[in-house]
This record gives structure tokens, sequence and C-alpha cells, in this order.
């Protein structure tokens, strides 16, 4: 069985900022609670997603 994951943690897309604004939640309440210390973007991701989708990934821990 062969499975992958990517957990980023949390990243900031256009549905956050609109939760935002409304005052659901802010930057620092989730800044605070994720061990990075900062948002994920989905640039970040490319790479990785990338990566584990090739053959060489099979073999990685």
């Amino acid at each position: 069985m062969r499975v992958n994951a990517v957990c980023p943690g949390w990243i900031k897309t256009e549905m956050d900022e609109a939760d935002q604004g409304s005052g659901a939640f802010s930057d620092s309440d989730i800044v605070n609670r994720v061990p990075m210390g900062r948002f994920a973007n989905r640039k970040m991701l490319r790479g990785r997603s990338h990566f584990l989708r090739m053959k060489t990934a099979s073999s990685t821990a």
C-alpha cells in the first residue's frame, strides 16, 4: 500500500480572508496554534506535491 500526504498546516485562501472579514478569527488566532508559526501558501505546496507524484518518491519514508 502506498500513501502520500502533504500536511502544511493552515493555508491562507480567499475563503479565510472572507471569514476574517466577518470577525470569525484573526491571523494571530491561527499563527499561535500551528507549529510552523505562520500560514502556508499554495506556492509552498507545489514542489512537494509534484515530488510525491514521482516514482522516486516511493522509497521515501
